[in-house]
């Protein structure tokens, strides 16, 4: 076949034209330092980089995101639960302080001021919060756990739960001495103060405006109403009197006193038996513990129904792993710490009266006012008060007594929460590590997949401009040369 000039011109103008498209090539690759431009070029290299930069921006998302988020949460939770265990340590302190029998009623006020500051300060901690939403109330971010400012106008119907191992025996002090400087009259023994034994649980709340309904769940799963009187201050008749197959509701202290033949049926029920007291209140003071977080409730001024329910608040940390951040004001903060010092208070308040009543008598046995048969039953009723007074100041050591361990159970579970907390916490860390090291990997596959190696480019594009100038050299050859120059 014979080959022409034209033909071959046309042939090395082709191979110059693929030169120049492997020199444009390797330009671009050169500049933008990635192997290619559109997916068109390598599928197979398009492909690849999108499942990778896929798989880094959810690595990236995890680990500068979720991760730090879910991390701070749980330090600012791990130092707010460190503060509740150190202020339940000092409540304890306190404890063993007060167990002391032959403290002085200015002693005994000392520790109630310090006891109540500290309760104050230990619910406080509940309204701790991380980036503007409340850590410890579960879904309800954007609601403190107590009430900032006393509110009077609110009104919940709260049913509150609690376990027959939770109703304690509790002592009392009948036939106290009531002093009437008009009216003096000797006491006699049977009519001395008397400590009786009586069934007892307390409310959350004081100031409870109606007492609605007590049941308990039978064997059976049934509810079992019981039937409930109501007395609105404490009395010898509230507490003594209590039907047997009933119960009363002190209104004054928000006691309710079980009667014999109830605290039989609900004992054998076992310890951990449910009961619920279904209450209405109105008015909460400031630091007040909003009983939406513990209760079952209804808010009586917009209707609206509180379920209370596990709400437990999990972040994503990797792909398929979740991790919970949050821990509930339940699980740390006892509202029997409320009530341990509420009950504390009227005890100790009790003796600070009771000693009063003493001084009082103690200074009309030595008026000039009064006659040798008043005074005669002056003293029995100074007998009759200090026995009062003995009988109520064992049932306040008693407390405090009691406190000693109720505080440090109240300090453990705290601490079994903090624990809890780091055992995340360290979970969290590894998952951390572990995210950081793929990270680093998928990037490093991400650009051995999309990136050149400058120095293999470089090399490249010298070959390519040399062979593209001696493709030029040779066409021009072969255009200077025709059969006329061998004719």
């Amino acid at each position: 076949m014979r080959i022409t000039n034209s033909m071959m011109l046309n042939t090395n103008k082709s191979n110059i034209n693929a030169n120049k498209l492997t020199m444009d090539t390797l330009s671009t690759q050169l500049a933008t330092q990635k192997k290619i431009q559109k997916p068109s070029e390598d599928p197979i290299v398009a492909i690849r980089s999108l499942r990778l930069r896929k798989s880094v921006s959810e690595l990236e998302q995890y680990y500068e995101k979720n991760i730090e988020d879910a991390q701070s949460w749980l330090e600012v939770t791990e130092s707010s639960i460190k503060n509740m265990s150190s202020i339940l340590q000092s409540m304890y302190y306190d404890c063993t302080k007060g167990a002391n029998g032959d403290l002085s009623s200015k002693e005994r006020s000392a520790i109630l001021e310090d006891l109540d500051a500290l309760c104050s300060e230990y619910f406080k901690e509940g309204n701790t919060t991380y980036a503007g939403r409340t850590i410890f109330t579960g879904y309800k971010t954007d609601k403190s756990f107590t009430f900032l400012e006393g509110d009077a106008e609110a009104s919940y119907q709260i049913s509150e739960t609690f376990k027959v191992g939770d109703i304690k025996s509790n002592k009392y002090v009948s036939q106290k001495v009531t002093v009437d400087a008009g009216n003096l009259q000797s006491i006699a023994a049977a009519d001395t103060p008397q400590i009786n034994e009586v069934y007892s649980f307390s409310l959350a709340y004081t100031g409870v405006g109606t007492f609605n309904s007590l049941s308990y769940t039978a064997t059976d799963g049934t509810q079992q109403e019981i039937t409930v009187t109501t007395y609105a201050k404490a009395s010898d008749q509230a507490y003594l009197n209590v039907p047997a197959d009933g119960a009363v509701f002190i209104a004054e202290t928000s006691e309710i006193i079980f009667g014999s033949d109830v605290s039989d049926t609900l004992k054998n029920l076992g310890s951990d038996a449910g009961l619920t007291a279904n209450y209405n209140k109105t008015g909460f003071n400031t630091g007040d513990v909003n009983p939406v977080f513990y209760f079952d409730c209804v808010d009586l001024n917009t209707n609206v129904t509180y379920t209370k329910e596990d709400q437990a608040m999990e972040y994503q940390v990797t792909q398929n792993q979740y991790l919970k951040v949050n821990t509930q004001a339940d699980e740390v903060l006892d509202l029997n710490v409320l009530k341990d010092i509420r009950r504390l208070r009227d005890t100790i308040t009790s003796v600070q009266d009771i000693e009063k009543k003493v001084t009082q008598l103690e200074n009309m046995q030595k008026s000039s006012l009064y006659s040798d048969d008043e005074k005669t039953s002056i003293a029995s009723m100074l007998e009759a008060a200090n026995k009062e007074l003995d009988l109520q100041k064992s049932i306040m050591q008693g407390l405090f007594e009691a406190g000693v361990d109720d505080f440090q159970e109240y300090q453990d579970n705290v601490e079994v929460q903090r624990t809890d907390l780091g055992n995340r916490d360290a979970r969290l860390t590894m998952i951390k590590e572990r995210t950081s090291q793929q990270l680093t990997t998928f990037n490093e596959l991400l650009t051995n997949n999309e990136d050149v190696n400058l120095s293999d480019i470089i090399l490249n594009s010298s070959a390519a401009k040399y062979a593209y100038q001696l493709s030029l050299q040779a066409v021009g050859n072969i255009g200077q040369l025709s059969l006329l120059n061998y004719i």
